[in-house]
């Protein structure tokens, strides 16, 4: 089924949800956080109660919201901090149009030590071998080290 409110924006961390509502009418909102639910209505501005089936687990007890003169801006702990990312915000498959990524508050899952690729040696800091005295670094006189350092 078709979401019936309004646009929506989310993001993650680590340990949190962080789910953005547009409803830059709304008055009197309530928002009811249960383990892989949250349900939102409001006293104006809503004209039914939207439920979120979530993906995940989050912590009902320590979620949060907060209004301002955009909308909705919800905090929600993982019940479990430090556990894969999740691949989507909601529990159904697919991509809804009204749902977005907040890339501005996401925050990449971190590579452990073990998947991270190994970088080749690069030679003590010689470059491997590589001469660059042939390299032309901008301008007539190439690159001028001392006008660099007098800006330091």
């Amino acid at each position: 089924p078709e979401f019936p409110g309004p646009p929506c924006s989310w993001a993650q961390n680590v340990d949190t949800i962080f789910l953005r509502v547009l409803l830059p009418h709304l008055h009197g909102p309530h928002v009811e956080f249960a383990a892989d639910e949250i349900v939102i209505s409001a006293a104006d501005g809503l004209a039914e109660p939207v439920a979120f089936k979530l993906n995940g687990a989050i912590d009902p007890e320590r979620s949060v919201f907060g209004l301002d003169h955009q909308g909705l801006d919800i905090r929600m702990p993982k019940a479990e901090p430090g556990t894969p990312y999740w691949p989507r915000l909601l529990s159904a498959k697919g991509k809804p149009h009204w749902l977005s990524v907040d890339w501005p508050r996401y925050e990449a899952e971190p590579d452990s030590e073990e998947e991270a690729p190994e970088m080749p040696a690069m030679g003590g800091g010689d470059f491997g071998g590589m001469d660059f005295s042939g390299m032309d670094f901008g301008g007539e006189g190439g690159l001028d080290m001392s006008a660099l350092q007098g800006m330091m």
